[in-house]
Order: C-alpha cells, then structure tokens, then sequence
C-alpha cells in the first residue's frame, strides 16, 4: 500500500487494491455506522491502516474539507481523535465506488 496517503481518493484507490474479492463482497454489504459492530470492525482496521487516530493527518484534514456539513457530529457524536468519523466516511464513499464498479 502506497505510503503518505494525503486524500480520500488515494484511500479509496489503495483501500479497494488492498481488498480480495471476498472482502470487496463484505464492503458490498457493509452499512458503514459506527452504531454497527460489523462496521467498527471495519472502522478499526480503517482507521489503523490510515493513522485516521493521528490528529490534524492530511488524509482526517482532506476529509474533513470535502464533508463541512458531516463535520457538525464531529464532537457532539464522534470523538474528536478517535478517527470514527473519517472512517465512517472513508468507507461509505469506498463502497458507493465498489458499488458504481459493479
């Protein structure tokens, strides 16, 4: 996987060329909230695989940018360095990619 991953296009690019085909299936089926136990354990891998724990990481940063209105739970729901949010994130927009692959 490609090192120094510094926007959500790069995520999904290196996350989806990481995945075999039986895990782009789960991603298929995945309901990316953090509610799920399913999807925090995807969130946890995610979040691990892209330091989304690290405050201010160009990746948290970029994500943030692209979604201001999605930033409003960042606080009140989600911690603010736990790196939940983004990976809640990351991995709706991974799976309407994998979708739109189909």
């Amino acid at each position: 996987m490609k090192k120094n991953i510094e926007t959500l296009d790069e995520a999904i690019d290196a996350l989806l060329m990481a995945l075999d085909d039986a895990r782009k299936g789960e991603l298929r089926e995945l309901v990316p909230n953090h509610r799920e136990e399913k999807a925090r354990k995807w969130m946890e891998e995610v979040i691990a695989l892209f330091g989304l724990d690290k405050p201010g990481s160009e990746l948290s940063n970029d994500i943030e940018r692209r979604f201001p209105d999605e930033g409003v739970f960042k606080g009140p729901v989600f911690d603010n360095a736990n790196g939940i949010f983004e990976a809640e994130i990351l991995l709706r927009e991974a799976r309407e990619a994998l979708m739109a692959k189909k």
